[in-house]
This record gives C-alpha cells, sequence and structure tokens, in this order.
C-alpha cells in the first residue's frame, strides 16, 4: 500500500489534552488501516505558543520524533529540551506533555501503541 501525501487527512484540535492554542495531526496512515496494535501514527504541528497538556498513558506507549525546530518536553514532570533527531518514549503509566516556545513551528512524529 502507498499513501500519496494528498490523501492524508489533517485534523485540526484545540486545547489538546488542556494544552494551547492549536494542534494539527496529519494522517500519515489513516485510522482504518492501521494496526490493530497502533491508535495513532501522524505528523503532529504546534505553532509558537500552542502544546499539548499533561496526560497519562494506560496500557499504551507513545512515541515522538523531533523533525522540525525545538520542544519543551514535560517527562513525568521534569522538563527537557528536545531538538530534530530527538525521540521521546512515554510508556503506561506515565505522563506527558510538549509546548513550542520557539518562532519556528514544532514538526513532530507521533506514534502511539497499544500494548
Amino acid at each position: 500500500m502507498v499513501i500519496k501525501h494528498s490523501q492524508m487527512q489533517t485534523e485540526k484540535r484545540e486545547n489538546m489534552r488542556g494544552g494551547s492554542g492549536a494542534v494539527y495531526l496529519q494522517g500519515l496512515v489513516p485510522a482504518d488501516s492501521l494496526p490493530d496494535k497502533c491508535r495513532l501514527f501522524s505528523v503532529v504541528t504546534l505553532e509558537k505558543g500552542c502544546s499539548i497538556g499533561s496526560h497519562t498513558h494506560e496500557q499504551e506507549t507513545e512515541v515522538y520524533y523531533v523533525l522540525e525546530g525545538e520542544a519543551i518536553y514535560d517527562d513525568n514532570g521534569t522538563t527537557k529540551a528536545m531538538s530534530v533527531g530527538d525521540c521521546s518514549i512515554c510508556v503506561s503509566g506515565e505522563a506527558h506533555a510538549i509546548a513550542n516556545e520557539k518562532e519556528t513551528p514544532l514538526r513532530f512524529i507521533a506514534a502511539i501503541i497499544k500494548n
């Protein structure tokens, strides 16, 4: 299966998980074509001042891989900087959040895999 960029749908979510501003999720694979254990596989874009609020994952793991920009990542209450090429993993029972405080848009791949 090949999915052309023109076929990928982008969804806008406001104040995602209690965060600020708009979050844009470009689904890389249509939801009905994702493997059973994969709940999300998207490119996420956050403009300056936008964020995804802190949330806990249960019975799943979320991975972020930064493609562009710089992030402020909250890893269970500890703030860490992320930049291009960095990866984060939030396993079941842990919490995380991510924000963009820079002028450049933050773009990252997000994948959620069910345990």
